[in-house]
């Protein structure tokens, strides 16, 4: 049943036609709720939009969901040291980057080369979006393996109720810092140690090749 108010408000929306509602709008009240309805609206879009970036994540690789889960269950604390790490360094990249490109595009220089460095820069962000949705992938699949859904869950079912959760932490003061800087922090701790674990393996599997060739 929908409120009075929010009846008012579809009301007046569509007398005004679709033009009335404005992207600024729904920025807005995702951004800064002022009603329950409103804040219903803004949770139901951060809940959605989670899964869908999950949603790609999973169809990517599945299994590497499975190690980067595996190393941070394993090494909760020295993977998220390693993700504070790499965090404090991207930064600093990203806001260098992002710096470089104004100076010299105020310098003069063409604008296609301050663009190719802002798209440079967008990796930072990409990245955080990324490990955070790993982060909330990993937290459900160990919500649902603590009510007995067996040692490795379906993991389009731990999406669901990673994001559902998380969401809902993301409405509480403090504990909203607290969770964005934990799940993003050993997430990309996990994929930095991964990524590095599989580089050397690459790299040991390689060496005996070369050796065999030259012998």
């Amino acid at each position: 049943m929908l409120h009075p108010d929010t009846l008012t408000t579809l009301t007046t929306l569509r007398s005004h036609g679709p033009a009335a509602v404005t992207p600024s709008d729904l920025e807005n009240v995702v951004t800064n709720p002022a009603t329950p309805e409103e804040l219903a609206l803004a949770f139901g879009l951060y809940v959605l939009g989670t899964i869908a970036i999950g949603a790609v994540v999973l169809a990517v690789s599945q299994s590497s969901v499975r190690r980067l889960e595996t190393r941070i269950v394993e090494r909760p604390v020295p993977t998220g040291v390693i993700g504070i790490g790499v965090l404090v360094g991207g930064g600093v990249a990203f806001a260098v980057v992002t710096a470089t490109a104004s100076y010299l595009v105020a310098a003069g220089v063409p604008a296609s080369v301050g663009t190719g460095l802002e798209a440079l820069a967008l990796a930072f962000p990409i990245g955080l979006t990324v490990a955070n949705t790993v982060g909330v992938i990993v937290l459900g699949s160990r919500l649902l393996r603590r009510v007995g859904r067996g040692p490795k869950p379906n993991l389009w079912l731990a999406l669901a109720v990673g994001a559902i959760t998380v969401n809902v932490l993301y409405l509480l003061p403090v504990v909203n810092v607290v969770t964005v800087i934990g799940l993003v922090a050993v997430a990309t701790g996990a994929i930095a140690g991964q990524w590095w674990h599989d580089r050397r393996e690459s790299q040991s599997d390689s060496t005996p090749r070369e050796r065999s060739a030259d012998g």
